[in-house]
């Protein structure tokens, strides 16, 4: 029984049309997840009055993801998907 329905698994498998997206990583959907979310919390501070050091909240914000956001791709991509555990 338990054989016949991963043979019906299979065959839906290969029949199915192929979707228009790649098959990401779940460490990559993370990393982008976490991207957007970190810019709409930026961006949802831009209002705000408090200012660090004589600048606004919201360009200390974005800074920090200019250079925190390539750098944690390139981290990702050092480590290679040899390197890391798969999860997708």
């Amino acid at each position: 029984m338990a054989s016949q329905a991963n043979q019906d698994v299979k065959a839906r498998r290969e029949n199915a049309r192929p979707s228009g997206f790649f098959a990401m990583p779940r460490g990559e959907l993370v990393f982008l997840v976490a991207l957007v979310a970190a810019s709409t919390l930026g961006f949802l501070t831009m209002k705000s009055s408090v200012t660090l050091a004589g600048m606004a909240l919201f360009g200390w914000w974005m800074a920090a993801l200019m250079f925190l956001g390539p750098l944690a791709a390139l981290i990702l991509l050092w480590l290679g998907p040899g390197k890391r555990k798969e999860d997708s």
